[in-house]
């Protein structure tokens, strides 16, 4: 069985739901932000890598690919769906690594939220607006 990075964002679904019912649910929803945001990443990095497979071949990438998307300023589209990755990846590494400040279900259900909203936008980008991100993550590592 074969699986995308959208799929994530089930698992991430379940996740949120499965804490409801759970004493230690705040470990549920932590792990909902996180796949959440993976499911909108993993789309984009595919997309991207269909074009040029190397540009993530290097850590740290995923601050590389929101300058990437907000770069241009002319590209309201792109722009908007860098934002919106870069909330996204606020609250997941909020969620991983920010052991002092709880994570409450609306947190984990705003990531589920955004997560929806990004890969509906990737949906509509155009292969030129595609080829435009790899090219902007090649020339600039």
């Amino acid at each position: 069985m074969s699986t995308t990075p959208a799929d994530y964002l089930v698992v991430a679904k379940t996740l949120s739901d499965f804490a409801a019912g759970e004493a230690k649910s705040e470990a549920y929803l932590r792990g909902a932000c996180s796949r959440a945001y993976y499911s909108a990443y993993g789309e984009l990095r595919v997309a991207i890598e269909h074009i040029r497979p190397m540009v993530f071949r290097s850590r740290g990438r995923h601050t590389h690919l929101v300058q990437a998307l907000q770069h241009d300023s002319t590209d309201h589209q792109l722009r908007k769906v860098g934002v919106r990755l870069n909330h996204l990846k606020d609250q997941r590494e909020l969620a991983d690594y920010d052991w002092a400040n709880p994570v409450s279900d609306s947190y984990a259900k705003l990531s589920l939220s955004r997560a929806a909203s990004v890969l509906q936008s990737i949906q509509v980008l155009t292969g030129p607006q595609i080829h435009k991100i790899a090219m902007w993550m090649a020339a600039n590592p």
